[in-house]
Order: structure tokens, then sequence, then C-alpha cells
């Protein structure tokens, strides 16, 4: 079994946030795609179970903590998962996301950790090294995900897939980038089910009905010199649905 992790937030009170909680949209997406697979998956996000939660960063004196302290979230893991995929959208929360891995190797040493997100394709080598991450995901995680999950459920050697990233005996092993999908209408929706979507309406971080914000769109950085974005759209049809 697959459980899913968006790791606690990071707040300053001395500048700008750096980060508004909102719904792991990506993270929503992979879980959309994994279930459409037949894989059967739980999520737990951080962030979005206790939003009230606002604690001192130990690391830092100048933040604060949002959400499920890293012992809960490891309390909370299904006893059937045998996989842990980790989100890690920016480096500013590299941090508290390499604690979580850390700490599910302590208490759970069999699970097999994955890691997606910008972080971990900018430099996936110093993450594998500095951390307990076993497998980073690079790029757009949806599709490559689910072949990660097909290929370890039937002991298939994972070189094959293209963008991952992992260690073995030793030496770093990247398949680079994977294609990017092209049919992207045919990517599940985000899993929205899963996840604490009234914790954040209630407290103002999305709104309800109408004037919800919509993300139609499909980017993702390339990390080169110099920086290029590519940005695809979904289908309007396949966006908006009457109710």
């Amino acid at each position: 079994m697959l459980t899913l992790i968006n790791p606690p937030g990071l707040k300053t009170f001395s500048g700008l946030n750096m980060h508004t909680p909102n719904p792991p949209l990506g993270l929503a997406y992979v879980a959309g795609e994994v279930r459409k697979s037949g894989f059967d998956l739980s999520v737990i996000d951080a962030v979005g179970e206790d939003l009230d939660r606002i604690k001192p960063y130990k690391a830092r004196g100048d933040l604060m903590v949002q959400g499920l302290s890293v012992a809960e979230i490891v309390s909370r893991l299904h006893p059937s998962t045998d996989i842990v995929g980790i989100a890690c959208t920016f480096s500013t929360f590299w941090p508290l996301a390499r604690e979580v891995a850390a700490t599910i190797r302590e208490k759970h040493p069999g699970m097999r950790i994955v890691l997606g997100g910008e972080h971990g394709t900018a430099v996936p080598e110093s993450v594998l090294r500095s951390s307990e991450v076993d497998i980073i995901v690079l790029g757009e995680g949806e599709e490559t995900f689910v072949r990660l999950l097909r290929a370890l459920s039937t002991h298939t050697p994972i070189s094959s897939i293209k963008g991952i990233a992992f260690i073995d005996n030793g030496a770093f092993w990247s398949t680079g980038l994977s294609v990017r999908s092209r049919a992207i209408d045919e990517i599940a929706l985000p899993a929205w089910d899963l996840f604490p979507l009234e914790n954040y309406i209630d407290r103002h971080q999305i709104n309800r009905g109408e004037h919800r914000s919509l993300n139609t769109s499909f980017g993702h950085t390339r990390l080169a010199t110099p920086m290029h974005t590519w940005l695809k759209s979904t289908n309007v049809d396949n966006t908006i649905r009457p109710s």
C-alpha cells in the first residue's frame, strides 16, 4: 500500500511569508492517477489536518512550523504501507521533508521512501546521499509514479523507468526527465476526497462555490541556464462540469 505525505509547512512573522497554505494540487493529481491505476493508497496532509497549530521551528528561531508534528505524521501511517511518497515542492521545505523521511526509516525500516517535487528534481544526487530517500521521481510525477509502483509491485528492475533517480551499490543513477505528457486530459482528476478540503475552506485558504480559483495548466520548470518553463492547458470541459 502507498501512503502519500504532504509535510508540515513553514511560516515567518518577520517578513513576507514564503508559503500560504493551499491544498497540495500536485499531490492530489498523483493520488488521482495512482487510484485510477488500481493501487491502494492513503494520504496524510500534515498542513491541512492541523492548520491552526503553529509552533516554533527548532532549527530556525525566525521560522514557525504549521501542521502536524513529524511524530504524528509517522504515527498515522497505515499499517499496510510499504511505499511512502513525500512531496517537497520547494527547497525551503526540504529540511522538514528530510526529517519525515528519517523518522519513517527509524520507525519503519522496511518501507521504501520516494520523494517528488521541484527540490528533488533540481538536486537529486544531493538528496539521495544526504537523506533516507530511496528513489526520486523527477519532473512531472503522475505517470512516472504509477510506472514505478508497477515495477516495485512486480519486482521488476526500476532502471528502465524514465524519470527517476536512485543510488545503486554506491553509484548515482538518473534516467533523466520523463517525456512530457501531451494527453493531459487523460490524467485522472485530483483526488480531493482524500484531503481535508473543509479545513482549508473554513480558514479562507480557498473559497467555496462559484468563486473558487481554478488551475487549468500543467507546468514544470526545468532548471538550466537560462530557466525555461512549459505550460499545457487542460480541456475546459474537463475542468468545468455541471453540478
